[in-house]
């Protein structure tokens, strides 16, 4: 080994020795003048709504755990609190108070399905999703489309 490549190696095993001593915080406590937004689990990705206080936030989940899904939700900006969106929570009568303006679900209008006609339309059984992205089409609607790692590998449109 020459003096050139010893030189090389110190140096990335010197930056490597530093990095990844993050400590992390996992009962969502601020750091010093930063403030988290809790109420989330496993977040990946996020879309503003237009004209909105609200974010779409995807939850990945995790499919190796048991295959424990994960959701779309919605955070209010303002005040502050995580609202599931998909899969719906039966759960909960007061779902959809704090959004009587948004719907969302698997897309069928006008008995047509956005996405490719030889997809089926998604029944989650395992839903993970990871990378979003929200448009205005040009009939006016917004459109989301969400990469699923779930039971299957797809392009999933709302």
């Amino acid at each position: 080994m020459n003096l050139s490549d010893f030189v090389a190696l110190s140096l990335c095993i010197s930056i490597l020795s530093n990095t990844g001593c993050v400590r992390i915080k996992s009962n969502c406590e601020a750091v010093g003048s930063k403030q988290p937004i809790c109420g989330t689990r496993r977040p990946e990705d996020m879309a503003l709504i237009p004209n909105q206080p609200m974010l779409i936030v995807s939850e990945m989940g995790d499919p190796t755990d048991h295959g424990v899904a994960g959701s779309l939700s919605v955070l209010n900006t303002e005040t502050k609190i995580f609202t599931r969106l998909y899969p719906i929570d039966n759960n909960k009568s007061d779902f959809y108070n704090d959004l009587s303006s948004i719907s969302i679900s698997p897309k069928i209008k006008n008995n047509k399905i956005w996405g490719h006609p030889d997809c089926p339309q998604y029944a989650p059984r395992i839903f993970a999703p990871h990378g979003i992205h929200l448009s205005l089409r040009k009939d006016g609607d917004l459109q989301l489309l969400a990469v699923n790692h779930g039971s299957r590998e797809a392009i999933e449109y709302f």
